[in-house]
């Protein structure tokens, strides 16, 4: 028997296996073993890209604020006025820093790199033409997201993410582990999102004091504040050219950083809210509870429009 220009003998050529296969399919489906729908499987990717994007957006407005309060603290003692003199005698230049240290700053920059990879690898692992090994990344980046949640606040999330859920015995059984690989884990890591949601709105709160929203907002009042009481002085005395350039610039960087504020920093405690509200949302769906695609799309819109912002104002 000549089986040179026949077909490999795959699985999908043995006699029977193709009823065999989608008995199989129809038999699993009975029983409620399946996969993600396609709602779920859109609404996950794109709350994961959003997640990613506002991540990547908390990195990002954390070093440029903290570098904008340093450079107006810097301006507000150096400007050529009798005001900004008396500051930089008080010892003012030496204290640019303060209630920026590193390590606070570091707490939002490390959740934000946590959500970033959080979110990017979900969208992953529910897209269709992903591999397994997305699945193990996605647990991966699960637990590194608690891990810099619990180190940031210092807050006992509760977590136990355990091992990986994964298992490829068909092709049948393959979305659906999957879904369960996602909803196990959205499960498993939902107090520590809660837990980063919550210091994050306390560290973007406009009403509380020692937030870094209210640190940068007073900062960039009290430059604006020194820039108007010399303004007589500004436009009477006789400045030297450098002089004048390093009230211009003053001038530029007030009136940057009050947009800023307006339109991105004060933008993320309800960004940190919606964030939430998806996530428990894509949770709730996963799990048979109600479905309303509102948070995500609301969350997914505000985090586009804000991060656009960013890029254009910074």
């Amino acid at each position: 028997m000549n089986c040179r220009n026949q077909p490999p003998r795959t699985a999908t050529h043995i006699p029977g296996f193709g009823p065999l296969l989608f008995s199989a399919v129809l038999l699993l489906s009975g029983c409620g073993v399946v996969g993600l729908g396609t709602r779920q499987r859109a609404d996950a990717i794109r709350f994961g890209k959003s997640l990613s994007l506002y991540g990547q957006l908390l990195t990002a407005e954390t070093t440029f604020v903290r570098a904008q309060v340093k450079e107006m603290r810097e301006l507000s003692v150096s400007l050529p006025d009798p005001a900004s003199l008396r500051l930089f005698n008080q010892g003012a230049y030496t204290r640019l820093g303060d209630g920026l240290d590193e390590e606070r700053c570091e707490h939002v920059v490390q959740i934000g790199g946590a959500m970033d990879n959080f979110g990017d690898s979900l969208a992953k692992v529910a897209d269709l033409i992903t591999s397994s090994v997305d699945e193990h990344l996605f647990r991966s980046a699960a637990n590194n997201f608690v891990l810099s949640v619990v180190h940031a606040t210092q807050a006992a999330a509760g977590v136990s993410l355990g091992v990986s859920a994964v298992n490829l015995f068909t092709f049948a059984l393959t979305d659906f582990y999957r879904k369960r690989t996602v909803t196990q884990t959205l499960i498993s890591s939902e107090q520590a999102a809660k837990t980063a949601s919550a210091y994050l709105a306390h560290e973007f709160d406009a009403r509380d004091e020692t937030s870094l929203l209210s640190l940068y907002a007073d900062t960039t009042a009290r430059l604006g504040d020194l820039l108007e009481a010399g303004k007589t002085r500004f436009e009477t005395a006789a400045l030297t050219a450098p002089e004048r350039q390093m009230v211009t610039q003053a001038q530029r960087v007030a009136a940057r950083n009050r947009v800023h504020i307006r339109y991105v920093t004060s933008q993320l405690a309800a960004l940190s809210a919606q964030a939430l509200l998806a996530y428990e949302n894509l949770v709730s769906d996963l799990t048979g509870g109600n479905v309303d695609p509102a948070p995500i799309d609301s969350f997914s819109d505000h985090v586009f429009k804000t991060r656009l912002a960013f890029m254009t104002l910074s």
